[in-house]
């Protein structure tokens, strides 16, 4: 729920580069019916701008020190490919439909196919994911474990039938396969009880006994999405069982304290203790800013030896500098769903509060009930309540907005506004004064209940 992640950041890889470590690879092709004008390639966790020409062609050659699956996306709409140090692949694709006129050719062309396979796979596998959930344990296990058996036996024919096939593929494959495995596992408790209703679980003795054989020192692991989430599930669960802090712990120094702690006393691994220390920050600096967190981005500086993440992780708390509590609130002029500009100014005078949303967002929609209810509760108070959709699907918005009639203000914006509040997960909210400074880059939601009412209760002049 709190994985939307927009992308933002933009990977520099200089031709010119003296390190001989490195080889020049070439990504090439054609995007049809992109109306963004642009691709972002996304890789190793981080993410490159690529033009496409009025043909829709684009052709970009970078750095590559080791292999690693790389997305392209326009739109929303993507296709996987892997990528080797001096390789060349050219990908082709119509936006309308990605998987039907996907064409990819060149020297990690049968990797690449298969990676896209293997998602459709797993996408399909996930649509059942609730029932599966539903299953008792022992059930439950048996399911995902008849799932991973089915990607391994696809690994195995195409390994068959490619002998070239790259062997460290085939390995970030099968350790996918078996943390995607294990994140099940670990997840399979709580939505067990949220999809079947219950109060309890009887787990079997065994069933986190993995964690006990997994090597959280082992660095490889850190490339591989699926093998590095499940090293972070397994710090917090640690922290959960010997510590007292609860499911509301996310995002609070508390938890940032015990995760450093841990991580000092359990990794020996000085690149995955960075790694991690720096994953725990960037969630929290992502989601709610550095304010409360100043203590443990300090210490990091003076832990990590990683000078590229130590200044990417400065630019990313300088980037929340403008709209910190007292800075003036960017001032937007958004349409409402007849097409009038409404202005931040408008409001001068009175309390904003802002909902950042999308129609395709679920979180969002949860949130709608209890906003609707606030707009009724504070409609003679001395604030005003706006949600603007970051639909890039106007019409959704449009649809949605006619059929259910919200009682309060409704804009959009879709593409700028959003980056200026450094909105990065949806539903997001802001609150801002009465003089138009920010008083809340991130304020509490409104199924906060009583931390919400209780903020805007003590509001002067509300």
């Amino acid at each position: 729920m709190r994985k939307l992640i927009i992308f933002g950041v933009i990977l520099a890889l200089a031709a010119c580069s003296t390190d001989n470590s490195k080889k020049e690879s070439l990504l090439s092709g054609t995007v049809l019916n992109s109306n963004e004008g642009f691709v972002l390639l996304s890789m190793a966790g981080k993410t490159d701008t690529i033009p496409l020409n009025e043909a829709g062609s684009f052709s970009h050659t970078f750095l590559m020190e080791d292999a690693s699956k790389a997305i392209l996306s326009t739109e929303r709409k993507y296709v996987i490919t892997w990528m080797e140090p001096g390789s060349t692949l050219n990908v082709s694709f119509d936006v309308s439909d990605p998987e039907a006129t996907r064409s990819l050719t060149g020297d990690t062309q049968a990797e690449s196919e298969y990676s896209n396979k293997i998602d459709k796979v797993s996408r399909e596998l996930n649509q059942s994911v609730r029932e599966t959930y539903k299953l008792e344990p022992e059930a439950f296990r048996a399911s995902i474990l008849a799932d991973r058996q089915k990607k391994e036996d696809m690994l195995n024919n195409l390994i068959s039938g490619n002998p070239d096939i790259s062997q460290r593929f085939i390995e970030d494959e099968k350790t996918a396969y078996e943390f995607s495995y294990y994140s099940l596992l670990i997840s399979y408790e709580q939505a067990h009880k949220y999809y079947a209703g219950v109060d309890t679980v009887d787990l079997p003795a065994d069933w986190y006994s993995f964690m006990n054989d997994v090597d959280v020192n082992n660095e490889a692991y850190l490339d591989i999405p699926e093998s590095a989430n499940v090293i972070s599930s397994i710090i917090n669960k640690k922290i959960n069982e010997s510590s007292e802090l609860g499911d509301d712990a996310w995002g609070t120094e508390a938890l940032l304290e015990e995760q450093f702690n841990w991580i000092e006393a359990n990794i020996t691994n000085p690149v995955v203790a960075d790694h991690f220390m720096n994953s725990f920050i960037s969630g929290i600096l992502d989601f709610n800013g550095p304010a409360g967190i100043e203590e443990y981005i300090d210490r990091y500086y003076q832990i990590s030896v990683n000078e590229d993440k130590k200044t990417a992780l400065a630019s990313a708390v300088a980037e929340w500098e403008p709209i910190m509590p007292g800075m003036d609130a960017p001032v937007f002029n958004l349409p409402d769903l007849e097409g009038n500009m409404v202005s931040l100014k408008d409001f001068a005078g009175k309390y904003v509060y802002i909902d950042f949303w999308a129609t395709w967002c679920g979180p969002c929609k949860i949130e709608i009930p209890v906003l609707g209810q606030l707009a009724t509760d504070y409609a003679d108070k001395n604030i005003e309540i706006i949600s603007i959709s970051v639909d890039r699907d106007k019409q959704a918005w449009i649809d949605m907005v006619t059929e259910d009639k919200p009682n309060w203000m409704q804009l959009h914006d879709g593409v700028n506004l959003n980056d200026e509040y450094l909105v990065k997960f949806i539903p997001t909210f802001v609150l801002i004064d009465r003089n138009g400074k920010i008083l809340d880059p991130r304020a509490p939601r409104p199924s906060s209940g009583e931390e919400l009412t209780n903020l805007f209760n003590s509001l002067e002049g509300i």
